[in-house]
């Protein structure tokens, strides 16, 4: 009788999986209009096909293996500036726009934060639960995150990481569904820095992040730790048109 259970616990386990794979599977992603992409970036036919293989990438169903980075985690994109006139509010208000229009099925789930409005770690945990328990798959936009305080980082980091989630009230707020879009003006960008390929624009912008958040070499422990924590949960990159109109 005991191997009877035993066995008949192992297939109501095995069903329990494979409902939750196809459940995951199943679950949409914040999908990107390739042209409404391809707008916001530097227009050479690099970033174009960029956008495409951005695009097509993110129309396959989302799974534990098939994250833009790979893994289970949410898919992080950082877009940048080298101009701190694309951090104006006029164009920060035109660039939420045109994020939004960029992921047109995530439109009802999205979650608007900006740097500079930003007072608390708890105000932001607390903005990002609610957004996550109502979306566990919808996009987090955040504007101008060059301008962060870097004592909020850690409330940013379980959204951001592999297996990432919050605890809020004793349950479990997943956030490996998320699509998350930073948006930032970094003064440490050279204006070419987007000319050099996909990889060296990358590491470009991902070390100055690290500047702008006042991560560099002498800077304070913390600050730098969170700055350099930042840094690493950032899968994508790509260079905003300098043109955008407000």
């Amino acid at each position: 009788m005991s191997c009877v259970a035993a066995v008949f616990s192992l297939l109501l386990v095995t069903l329990l999986v494979l409902s939750l794979r196809r459940a995951e599977q199943a679950t949409p992603r914040c999908a990107a209009a390739s042209h409404q992409l391809a707008l916001l970036l530097q227009p050479t036919p690099e970033w174009e096909a960029w956008a495409g293989a951005l695009s097509a990438e993110l129309a396959q169903p989302r799974s534990a293996a098939s994250s833009v980075r790979g893994s289970a985690k949410a898919d992080v994109l950082l877009l940048a500036s080298h101009s701190a006139a694309a951090c104006t509010t006029a164009r920060l208000d035109a660039l939420e726009l045109g994020v939004q229009a960029a992921f047109p099925n995530c439109s009802d789930c999205t979650l608007r934060l900006r740097a500079g409005e930003l007072r608390s770690r708890a105000a932001l945990q607390s903005a990002l639960v609610a957004h996550l328990r109502r979306c566990s798959s919808g996009l987090v936009l955040f504007s101008d995150v060059g301008a962060l305080d870097s004592a909020l980082v850690p409330a940013l980091l379980p959204l951001l990481s592999e297996g990432g989630s919050y605890v809020d009230k004793g349950e479990t707020v997943p956030a490996t569904g998320a699509f998350v879009v930073l948006t930032g003006c970094l003064p440490g960008l050279p204006p070419s820095w987007a000319a050099q390929g996909e990889e060296a624009a990358r590491r470009a912008a991902k070390a100055a992040l690290v500047a702008a958040l006042g991560g560099g070499e002498g800077s304070n422990e913390p600050r730098r730790n969170a700055a350099l924590a930042l840094r690493r949960r950032v899968d994508q990159v790509a260079p905003l048109r300098t043109e955008l109109e407000p």
